[in-house]
């Protein structure tokens, strides 16, 4: 039996965060889009970020050179995407 979908819920940090990465709203949806869904079927796929948080990471693809890395929450019902950041050396 197929598990059910979760609900994705963007906060506004999260939202604030990928339009600092990525200004144009069409391809920042896109960049985003496959992970929402990979989270919405299988949430325990990311890393909690330490033992016990309820905080986990997924990491993303490369923008402009950099990793990019999501944070998320998510119980049997819903995930909730909190932020999106980069990291490593500027191109």
């Amino acid at each position: 039996m197929a598990k059910p979908l979760r609900s994705v819920i963007r906060e506004h940090l999260f939202e604030d965060s990928l339009s600092a990465l990525i200004p144009d709203p069409i391809a920042a949806d896109r960049f985003v889009e496959s992970a929402e869904w990979l989270l919405a079927h299988e949430p325990d796929i990311g890393f909690p970020i330490r033992e016990n948080s309820p905080v986990w990471s997924l990491p993303l693809p490369l923008i402009e050179g950099r990793q990019a890395t999501l944070y998320y929450t998510f119980d049997a019902a819903t995930v909730r995407l909190l932020a999106i950041e980069t990291i490593g050396p500027m191109k």
